[in-house]
């Protein structure tokens, strides 16, 4: 796809041709300052311009057609490759996330059944404590 400023220049440059190709125009100049006009009579002079040098513009030939879109497609079909490719590396980027999570969950998990162990034997620990104060606390009355 042409940039639209070659797009542009060109017209500008056909439309310059074109209007060069017309009869010059006439162009009144004023030989003498404006106070003196008045007393002078008025010069007109006839400005031809140089002719435009003929620019050559080129349709696209059914080669270069061809051969543009062919281009097209292969852009085209690399992108298509690329956003497929892209989406995949997305598409595992997020498994990988949904799989991290998990297994911080995992552990959470893991470590508030340990702690809920250690608890339950520290209980169990402090009740036999206990038991064997109490028990010793009673053989002393007894003794």
């Amino acid at each position: 796809m042409k940039p639209t400023h070659v797009t542009t220049t060109l017209l500008g440059l056909a439309l310059a041709t074109a209007l060069s190709a017309k009869e010059p125009a006439a162009v009144p100049v004023l030989a003498q300052a404006p106070a003196a006009a008045a007393a002078a009579p008025t010069v007109e002079i006839t400005v031809t311009p140089a002719p435009a040098a003929a620019v050559e513009v080129k349709s696209p030939t059914d080669g270069s057609l061809d051969a543009m879109r062919a281009e097209q497609e292969s852009l085209a079909a690399t992108n298509k490759l690329e956003a497929e490719r892209l989406t995949a590396a997305t598409n595992s980027m997020r498994a990988e996330i949904t799989r991290l999570k998990t297994e911080r969950e995992l552990v959470t998990e893991r470590l508030a059944l340990d702690s809920a162990k250690q608890q339950a034997a520290l209980q169990d620990e402090l009740g036999k404590v206990q038991a064997d104060k109490l028990r010793l606390a009673e053989q002393g009355e007894l003794s």
